[in-house]
């Protein structure tokens, strides 16, 4: 009997501390989890001001950078009519203008803001009023432009163009691409 404790008392104890080391394991990558998870996921720096501009910038590039020549082909295929391609034209210049439109209380609020902040640092910190006036005069230059862009685009010139030209270049093609369709349907008889 002795043999059978001692073997079995042994393969208790084994089991016990395979247990304890399982459910030790099982904390300690719990743990390792949650730290994991935590730097992964969570971003403890709050956003700079660069990276605001780099917003700005990336929005007005991404509504010139859509493929306005692709939207137009469909169109063009699809519709195949010169009032079509006339409304879409009015549609994109409008929704450009919009945008711009958008743009600029952006800035107007920013400088207003900005000029808050002068007010209030006047008299502590001529280096920090100085900083404040110059971040203000850049917004007023980009205030200026984004005008200017806004003008243009009402007179058939500036960034708005390369948008407009991408999308009538398509439209046309989608619009040859049905004719020819049209007529080599018409010219066998298949589709009659």
């Amino acid at each position: 009997m002795n043999l059978w404790t001692s073997f079995f008392g042994k393969k208790n104890t084994m089991e016990m501390n395979n247990h304890n080391q399982v459910n030790a394991s099982a904390n300690q990558l719990q743990d390792n989890t949650i730290n994991v998870m935590e730097d992964l996921f969570v971003d403890n720096n709050p956003p700079t001001q660069d990276v605001a501009a780099q917003l700005q910038h990336i929005s007005l590039s991404s509504f010139l950078d859509r493929d306005y020549q692709r939207k137009g082909y469909e169109d063009g295929y699809s519709w195949h009519s010169a009032e079509m391609l006339d409304n879409q034209l009015k549609a994109i210049k409008s929704e450009f203008r919009y945008f711009l439109d958008q743009k600029v209380d952006e800035l107007r609020q920013e400088i207003l803001k900005l000029s808050d902040q002068k007010i209030n640092v006047s008299g502590l910190s001529e280096r920090m009023t100085q900083q404040l006036q110059l971040r203000i005069d850049l917004h007023d230059i980009n205030l200026q432009r984004l005008e200017r862009e806004k003008e243009f685009s009402s007179q058939d010139e500036g960034l708005v163009m390369k948008v407009v030209n991408q999308y009538r270049d398509g439209f046309i093609r989608g619009m040859e691409t049905y004719q020819e369709e049209k007529v080599l349907a018409g010219s066998t008889g298949l589709f009659i």
